[in-house]
């Protein structure tokens, strides 16, 4: 089993998805001159030229490669005189998948950390700067009583944390999790995310949504340029809390 996983984003800014294909493509390859080191970084893109129509939007979708440097306090360093620990800039690199709609929504396959450089790195060369694609939250307790209320079907993850007692945080796993005692021991709890069942390609496929703004569908890898996952975001949108 693999986990397909986006990262939600957003900007405010207007574009045009040709113009995006094109800014893009002139900028297959770049490099950006470290402030700190000198170093010359190397950033690729891959994008595909087609825009495609989901039922909810157009969208592009390709790939980022990009170098960039992290400090660390402690790392091994020899040298002529002396063997030691003591902090280092150390070059890494990182590829990430990225889709961008009509309606102002950046997807990215992976978050954290490293992601969040690329994400800064792709607003900095789409728009100008590193902050205008912004990071979402989901509601997740308003999410879990729509499952509740059969909005969306077939809850099988709720992971809870602030309970009072002996257990304070866990997730529960199963089918229809909603009709077992124990789920009702979690009800009020603070949610970190919800899981429930959803459709696609005529297979039914579990979805997991997490407070902070990502999506995982578990089985097999989806194509980029599935539209299925557009639907789901349109779907969950009166659940989105959009961060500025």
């Amino acid at each position: 089993m693999s986990f397909n996983n986006r990262w939600v984003c957003f900007t405010d800014v207007n574009y045009n998805l040709d113009r995006l294909i094109t800014t893009l493509n002139e900028n297959e390859h770049y490099t950006i001159q470290s402030e700190d080191t000198n170093e010359y970084l190397h950033h690729r893109v891959n994008v595909n030229d087609e825009i495609l129509e989901s039922d909810e939007c157009e969208f592009i979708y390709g790939s980022y490669g990009y170098q960039y440097e992290k400090e660390f306090r402690s790392v091994p360093i020899v040298n002529e005189e002396r063997m030691h620990l003591g902090p280092s800039r150390l070059l890494r690199t990182n590829i990430i998948n990225f889709w961008i709609t009509s309606n102002q929504k950046i997807l990215f396959s992976k978050s954290g950390p490293e992601a969040s450089i690329g994400k800064d790195k792709i607003s900095l060369l789409l728009f100008g700067n590193e902050i205008s694609i912004n990071t979402i939250n989901f509601r997740i307790e308003e999410l879990g009583d729509a499952v509740l209320n059969g909005d969306f079907q077939g809850m099988w993850l709720s992971s809870f944390r602030d309970r009072q007692g002996n257990i304070d945080n866990g997730t529960h796993y199963g089918t229809n999790i909603e009709d077992d005692p124990m789920y009702g021991e979690t009800e009020g709890c603070t949610k970190n995310s919800v899981g429930f069942v959803v459709e696609i390609e005529n297979e039914f496929r579990k979805l997991r949504v997490n407070r902070k703004g990502t999506l995982q569908i578990l089985g097999n890898n989806l194509h980029p340029n599935n539209i299925r996952v557009f639907n789901i975001l349109s779907d969950l949108e009166d659940y989105i809390l959009y961060e500025f």
